[in-house]
């Protein structure tokens, strides 16, 4: 197989990212924009060892029944799933959060050292957005120049490459946003936005539409401070503290910082709320204790002590969102402590934020990396009876989960959450609880 040579295929499966598999002369091919099922012909991009990449050229046989001829998406960069329905793309993600968990096992202690799978468990039915579009609150746009140099551009990547895509508006950004990225657009500031720079818009009912801009960043460094956007001057500003904004989520309401992490689409996010808390409650009186790491502002945490938490200890690296949890606990609850500290090189947890492990339900909602296998250590260590695990990503996921297996815990539930419809991202929540494997 070489670069530029047209394949045909059929499409065994979409693998997590949303592109089609398909085997040719024993090679795997992965092909975007195809339905399990189809028969279709590829140009190839990018040959690797073991396998390699191509674009779709037409589908052969019968379009798959699952196929869409127009959506709103089709053009925005990422939106891996504007060609499938919406029950298709729902599908197709929970067969993927399938295939990641299926590869778990637990040890077999005897006298070899053969694993056994990992005992059943109930993946709940998935959980489907109320739309497909216009959900995002908040957008992060690039800054790129047009080739004859007269103008910015600003928009998407194209994954893979350097490629920003002008998005004049955004289908999947709510109308509050898309509002305020057109008046932007023919502002002095936008014309004089440098080639990496990002812009974010940032919509909440309370506060309307903020608008911060970060400098170029090279390589994995986190952005610094933004400027943010002063609407009776038109430009962009620095200021000492940025504001605080408040969101709505569901029946309440939190402070966060105008740079700090928050759900994007509020309407699932409080889905994702109302289940970790239905799930607390079963055993509130049980296991009381709350510890919330990666907390933000403590959205989960606080959530929890509202239905039958009796202590909170939150920890969050972010001090603007810690000092932002603070203020909402004052507002929400009684007897939280939130503490400010990066769980990335911990060695172990801390003795005063597990007041008595035993009684002890752990939250944790990692960024896309998961957690460091320090925080899996410290807590298989501490064994607290249950912990639930708020992922962002499956296959990060699925390594800690194999993790906190071996070390003595199993799964009892699982369920997804479409948090991103029309993109290859969506939401997991586990289970796990601590358990002692018996001799095989």
């Amino acid at each position: 197989m070489v670069q530029n040579e047209v394949i045909t295929g059929t499409v065994e499966k979409l693998v997590y990212g949303g592109d089609g598999l398909l085997r040719v002369d024993g090679r795997v091919v992965f092909v975007p924009r195809c339905a399990t099922g189809e028969t279709v012909e590829a140009r190839v991009v990018q040959v690797k060892k073991n396998f390699a990449k191509a674009e779709l050229i037409r589908v052969t046989g019968t379009p798959s029944s699952d196929r869409v001829a127009d959506d709103p998406t089709s053009e925005t960069p990422g939106c891996v799933y504007a060609h499938l329905t919406e029950e298709a793309e729902l599908r197709e993600k929970e067969e993927q959060l399938r295939q990641f968990l299926r590869h778990l096992s637990v040890p077999k202690i005897g006298k070899d050292d053969k694993r056994l799978p990992h005992p059943p468990y109930p993946l709940l039915p998935s959980v489907a957005a109320p739309s497909s579009v216009n959900y995002r609150n908040k957008i992060t746009l690039r800054v790129d120049i047009a080739e004859d140099g007269t103008k910015p551009v600003l928009g998407y990547m194209v994954e893979g490459t350097h490629t920003v895509v002008d998005m004049p508006t955004c289908p999947l950004a709510c109308p509050a946003i898309n509002d305020a990225l057109a008046q932007f657009r023919t502002t002095e500031a936008f014309s004089q936005l440098r080639k990496g720079e990002q812009v974010a818009f940032r919509a909440t009912e309370e506060d309307g539409v903020t608008i911060l801009k970060y400098a170029p960043v090279k390589g994995y460094r986190k952005p610094g401070k933004p400027l943010i956007w002063d609407e009776e001057t038109k430009q962009f500003v620095k200021m000492d503290e940025l504001p605080w904004l408040w969101e709505s989520i569901g029946e309440s309401g939190f402070l966060t910082p105008a740079d700090g992490f928050f759900q994007v689409n509020p309407a699932m996010g409080w889905k994702l709320v109302q289940t970790v808390t239905d799930w607390f409650s079963e055993d509130a009186e049980r296991y009381s204790e709350i510890l919330d790491l990666y907390c933000g502002v403590g959205v989960f945490g606080i959530a929890c002590m509202r239905c039958g938490g009796e202590r909170l200890y939150g920890v969050e690296e972010s001090l603007s969102s810690v000092e932002a949890a603070r203020e909402n606990a004052k507002h929400w609850c009684g007897n939280s402590h939130f503490t400010c500290v990066s769980l990335g090189g911990a060695r172990r947890l801390r003795s005063n934020w597990l007041h008595d492990p035993s009684r002890t339900t752990v939250i944790v909602d990692p960024p896309r990396g998961g957690l460091s296998a320090n925080t899996v250590e410290s807590l298989v260590a501490a064994r607290p009876p249950r912990i639930f695990y708020v992922s962002c990503d499956p296959a990060t996921l699925a390594r800690d989960l194999q993790l906190f297996i071996d070390g003595g815990y199993r799964i009892k539930r699982a369920q997804l959450f479409n948090l991103f419809p029309r993109t290859a991202r969506f939401e997991t929540v586990v289970e796990l609880r601590s358990h002692r494997w018996k001799l095989s």
